[in-house]
């Protein structure tokens, strides 16, 4: 009886690892349809140590694995091809005040549009990616994406606990989108729970737009009109109405901390950590502020936001996209 526990035990051993070199392998060798059949198996359990692997790599963008610049961004670089080059594009997580931004630059007289095309650029957090077909959800007919570039891309980004959060209300069409994007984490789209898939998605969408932008904003305490002057625009374009005259879209969502995050998947709070460091946020475990006031970084702005700072992490607050 013990000689037979030995082998069972001996065989999934086994099993456990030429499982864990395969995966690595297909990943290596850029086998995603290998990579994503083992992923139906459940890979994060199959082989954790392939899984602490991959929190500390994993980066969005349907050609991560390439090193032809052009295929990672929508970014004007000189020897990208463009069937026009358009001024700004900012871009980020969803949910990190992308609509706010948008909402006032349009009040400045800038046309530039929420989630597609305008002539002055566009604020949109699927344009982070590149979609060879072109398929982005939600464009307005006659605003489309047809390989448009940007001139300036900024990196907008938000306290990681307020954006995971909300992240979390997304409908299937914005994670279709997303695991579409996100090839190197198989089944993002569905990854359940949901507070974990947000919190992936986070790092990976992060990770692959700090790749290629050319400066990076906290929405908490950068003002609109920073960005319009960083992008080039006009002096008194700018200066034009207040930056908070634009309305807000509030949604709510359940306010959350670093220990909920880490209760669903330890390694990807450990990498968000280190974003939201870079980013100069506060990271301790248990509290929950914005940006640090003594934080410097040559792309950011240093003003705390006494709103920034969550109540519980069972209450509901409320969010502006």
């Amino acid at each position: 009886m013990m000689m037979t526990m030995f082998l069972v035990v001996g065989a999934v051993r086994v099993v456990v690892v030429v499982l864990a070199v395969v995966v690595a392998t297909a990943m290596a060798l850029g086998d995603q349809e290998g990579v994503d059949r083992l992923g139906s198996l459940g890979w994060e359990s199959l082989a954790p140590s392939l899984h602490t692997h991959l929190a500390h790599r994993a980066v969005a963008g349907a050609f991560w694995s390439s090193e032809d610049v052009c295929l990672h961004s929508h970014k004007a670089f000189p020897f990208c091809e463009a069937s026009q080059v358009l001024p700004l594009l900012v871009t980020g997580v969803g949910r990190s005040g992308t609509h706010h931004i948008s909402n006032v630059l349009q009040l400045k007289g800038l046309d530039v549009c929420h989630e597609h095309i305008c002539s002055d650029g566009s604020v949109a957090w699927t344009y982070a990616a590149v979609d060879p077909d072109n398929k982005y959800p939600w464009q307005g007919t006659g605003h489309e994406m047809k390989h448009h570039r940007f001139r300036h891309v900024f990196h907008l980004v938000r306290h990681p606990l307020r954006s995971i959060a909300s992240l979390t209300t997304y409908l299937d069409d914005s994670w279709e989108f997303i695991g579409r994007h996100t090839p190197e984490v198989p089944g993002l789209a569905t990854m359940e729970p949901i507070l974990r898939r947000a919190l992936v998605h986070w790092v990976t969408w992060n990770r692959m737009i700090q790749i290629y932008a050319d400066q990076r904003f906290r929405t908490e305490d950068t003002p609109p009109s920073v960005i319009c002057l960083a992008a080039g625009f006009n002096e008194t374009i700018c200066d034009v109405h207040s930056d908070h005259h634009a309305p807000r879209a509030p949604r709510e969502h359940p306010t959350i901390s670093w220990s909920d995050l880490a209760a669903v998947d330890a390694e990807f709070t450990k990498a968000a950590m280190i974003l939201a460091r870079e980013y100069g946020y506060e990271v301790e475990p248990g509290h929950d502020g914005g940006p640090h006031s003594n934080h410097h970084h040559h792309h950011d702005h240093h003003q705390q936001d006494p709103n920034e700072h969550s109540q519980s992490s069972n209450s509901t607050a409320k969010e502006d996209g």
